[in-house]
């Protein structure tokens, strides 16, 4: 049964690549197209092994090492890719405090303006 599948295969391979000259209309033409298209074809194949390889490692170490199912959400975020990130209590709190600080330089920069310009607003009253 494998011969005559393999025989089969082979025929029709063999019609496949008539028909392509038919189609192509010159021998000539042929060649570059099958190794163009034949590389193509590897490199596909070789991403597929890749892709295959990693996910049956992924699989392996699953078995291994069950752990809690994370939720999509959850694995969007923890992406290196995602614009968000989860944080913990105490970066946001950080956070909130660098703000406040920030916030806080604006608003005294802000006074020491006003200041001077109640100075010269006096000064200017004064010289009238």
């Amino acid at each position: 049964m494998d011969q005559a599948h393999s025989q089969s295969h082979d025929e029709f391979d063999l019609i496949f690549f008539f028909v392509f000259i038919y189609i192509t209309g010159k021998i000539s033409n042929a060649a570059p197209g099958a190794i163009v298209w034949g590389l193509v074809g590897l490199g596909g194949q070789y991403v597929y092994n890749v892709a295959d390889a990693r996910h049956t490692q992924e699989v392996i170490e699953k078995q291994e090492n069950p752990e809690p199912s994370e939720s999509i959400l959850d694995r969007a975020i923890r992406s290196k890719w995602s614009p968000v990130k989860r944080l913990t209590r105490k970066e946001y709190a950080g956070m909130l405090k660098e703000k406040l600080l920030a916030v806080e330089a604006d608003i005294a920069i802000t006074n020491e303006e006003i200041e001077k310009l109640e100075r010269r607003r006096k000064e200017f009253a004064g010289e009238k």
